[in-house]
């Protein structure tokens, strides 16, 4: 039901006060491969790392900023919309939880082996107290 609302929505307005997981976001710009609507994130809502070149970025404590970014993100034309919403949407798609737990492995692999071959030396180089 949640992804059927995001799919129609025009404007998701983020913040942290209510965006627990950080993951309101994600899911906006999942369900919005045909309409395109702009997100506006707070700055101080976590997924601005990944999301915010794509979004418009506000200080949620500051109304005037947040009713006049609302205002751009209705007015924005189509073709700044659509640019936007493909920056944010290829970083939601290829930054996957299948993909963060291949990097995760493959570091930690690199780590056990760079640990077993220093590990000798180390040993053999450590200061006797």
């Amino acid at each position: 039901m949640l992804c059927a609302l995001y799919a129609v929505a025009d404007v998701a307005l983020i913040t942290s006060v209510m965006d627990g997981m950080n993951l309101v976001s994600y899911k906006f710009v999942a369900c919005q491969a045909s309409k395109k609507g702009v997100l506006v994130l707070s700055e101080f809502v976590r997924a601005t790392q990944s999301l915010g070149a794509g979004a418009i970025l506000v200080n949620q404590w500051n109304i005037t900023d947040v009713a006049s970014s609302i205002l751009y993100a209705l007015d924005m034309v189509y073709e700044e919309r659509e640019k936007r919403h493909n920056y944010n949407f290829m970083h939601v798609i290829t930054h996957t939880c299948q993909k963060w737990a291949e990097t995760f492995l493959r570091i930690n692999r690199l780590t056990l082996i760079r640990y077993v071959h220093y590990t000798p030396w180390l040993m053999s180089h450590s200061l006797h107290l």
